[in-house]
C-alpha cells in the first residue's frame, strides 16, 4: 500500500470514512504519551471517567461511551482487532481482556508491544483495574479520585432494601442463548445481584460464564429472568420446552434490554454502581409482580 496503512475512524453519527495514513506518522493531536490504544470498551469507560483520554490513541468498534469515544480511530471490533492497525499506530501500551484477547495480547507481546490484561472478575477487581490502568498511564492521581469516588459511591449505597416479598428473589441472567451461557460465583456481576438484594441461582459455580442446559434453569427454578444481550426474544424465552412453570415466567417476571442497560451491566467499567442501581428496580419489579399474582390467586381460592 505504498508504505500506507488504511485507518477508520467513526463519527458519533454512525457514520465511518477510511483516512490513508503514512505507517508511524499519525498526527498525535492533543494526545500526550504514554500513548494508548484500548481493546476493551470497559477500560475505555475507565480512562475517559478518570479524564485521561488525552492518552488514547484508538479504541474498537464497541467502545461507544461515552459518546465521544465513537469518534476516535478504530482498530477493528473487540473479538477481531486489527494488528497491522496497532502496530502502525506503535503505541506504548494496549489494554486486553481475557480470554477473547489472549491470542493478539501474545502477537503484540511478540512484537515488543506492552499489554495490560483487565478482566476483573468482582468490584473490587474493578476499583483495582483503575489503579492499574492509571499506572500504566502515568496518571495515578487521578484514578485514585475516580477509585475513591466509586468506593464513596459503593459505599452509601446500602444492600439493605424494603422487600415486599419477604425473601431475597433468585436470578438467573442469560448472557447468550445458544448454547445456553449464565453467570457463575467468579463474575463481577454475581457481585451486583448480591448488592440489589437478589441471589443468583448459579452462583455455586466457581466459573464466571458457565454454559448450562435449559433443564439445570428449570431445576433452579429462578423468580426473576435477565437477558442480557441483543437482540432478545422475550416470547421465545417463555415458549422454552419445559420453562413454562418456571416462577419467573408464570409470573411475567422475564426482562430484556427494555428494561435494564445492557452494556452497563456486563462491562465491568465506572457505571457498576448505575447497573446494581438499575437491578434494585428490577427487582423490585418482580417482586410487585409476584405480590400481585399471589394476592391474586388467594382471591381465586376464596
Amino acid at each position: 500500500m505504498n508504505g500506507k496503512t488504511m485507518l477508520k475512524f467513526g463519527l458519533t453519527a454512525g457514520v465511518t470514512f477510511i483516512m490513508s495514513v503514512s505507517c508511524g506518522q499519525l498526527k498525535r493531536l492533543n494526545k500526550v504519551p504514554p500513548y494508548a490504544i484500548s481493546l476493551v470498551p470497559s477500560v475505555t469507560e475507565i480512562i475517559y471517567a478518570m479524564g485521561a483520554e488525552r492518552h488514547l490513541l484508538a479504541v474498537v468498534e464497541q467502545c461507544d461511551y461515552p459518546p465521544e469515544a465513537k469518534s476516535l480511530p478504530k482498530v477493528g471490533s473487540m473479538v477481531n482487532p486489527s494488528k497491522e492497525l496497532i502496530l502502525s499506530l506503535k503505541p506504548d501500551v494496549v489494554f486486553v481482556a481475557s480470554p477473547t484477547q489472549e491470542l493478539i495480547k501474545k502477537e503484540l507481546e511478540d512484537l515488543g508491544i506492552k499489554c495490560v490484561d483487565i478482566s476483573p472478575k468482582s468490584i473490587i477487581d474493578i476499583i483495582e483495574s483503575i489503579h492499574v490502568i492509571g499506572k500504566a498511564l502515568h496518571e495515578e492521581e487521578k484514578a485514585r479520585r475516580l477509585a475513591d469516588s466509586l468506593k464513596m459511591e459503593l459505599f452509601t449505597l446500602s444492600a439493605k432494601r424494603t422487600s415486599l416479598t419477604g425473601r431475597m428473589l433468585r436470578v438467573y441472567i442469560e448472557i447468550q442463548p445458544n448454547p445456553i451461557v449464565t453467570v457463575g460465583r467468579n463474575s463481577f456481576i454475581d457481585n451486583y445481584i448480591l448488592l440489589a438484594g437478589g441471589k443468583n441461582v448459579f452462583s455455586y459455580i466457581d466459573l464466571a460464564y458457565p454454559t448450562v442446559s435449559p433443564e439445570e434453569v428449570v431445576h433452579q427454578a429462578p423468580d426473576v429472568i435477565i437477558l442480557a444481550y441483543k437482540p432478545a426474544d422475550i416470547a421465545s424465552v417463555r415458549n422454552r420446552l419445559g420453562w413454562k412453570d418456571i416462577p419467573a415466567v408464570k409470573h411475567n417476571c422475564i426482562f430484556g434490554p427494555d428494561d435494564i442497560d445492557i452494556d452497563v451491566l456486563v462491562r465491568p467499567g465506572p457505571r457498576f454502581v448505575q447497573a446494581i442501581t438499575e437491578l434494585r428496580k428490577l427487582l423490585l419489579e418482580a417482586e410487585k409482580r409476584l405480590k400481585s399474582s399471589t394476592d391474586s390467586a388467594q382471591t381465586v381460592r376464596k
